[in-house]
């Protein structure tokens, strides 16, 4: 089953915005690009929308064309100024996948975790995002 996370607390998302705290780097297993991106955007209906994007490395060393997903995602009890968050990738999605943020300061890195219980066991997503796409070991 999924584990209970400490999230980080006082979450601010606006400040996620206002800093630009769209990254250059993102990792997600199951991503192979080498130069992966995500862009968070305030959507229309008071949603946040996320661009996930990777490029393949070609054999010749460039980059292939950038593919990705779409995602919405809300703060899940703003009141609680928790960050935990719920993600959907599709409309016809008929639950939002819980994501929480364990650590971020807004600046340089988020740390994030997402977990959904399955018939078979639990389907983990772990992220790091980092705005700079080789961050210095103090950043780490």
């Amino acid at each position: 089953t999924c584990p209970k996370t400490l999230v980080e607390q006082d979450f601010d998302l606006e400040s996620i915005l206002e800093t630009g705290m769209s990254s250059t780097d993102l990792r997600i297993d199951g991503e192979t690009g080498e130069c992966a991106t995500q862009n968070i955007t305030t959507r229309s209906d008071g949603l946040l929308g996320i661009e996930n994007a990777e490029s393949p490395v070609e054999a010749n060393g460039t980059f292939g064309a950038r593919t990705g997903i779409q995602a919405k995602a809300k703060q899940n009890n703003p009141a609680n100024h928790e960050a935990r968050l719920g993600l959907k990738f599709s409309n016809w999605q008929p639950v939002w996948f819980a994501y929480d943020v364990l650590y971020t300061d807004y600046e340089n890195i988020e740390i994030g975790y997402g977990c959904r219980n399955t018939y078979d066991g639990k389907f983990e997503m772990f992220s790091l995002v980092t705005r700079d796409p080789k961050p210095s070991e103090e950043v780490m």
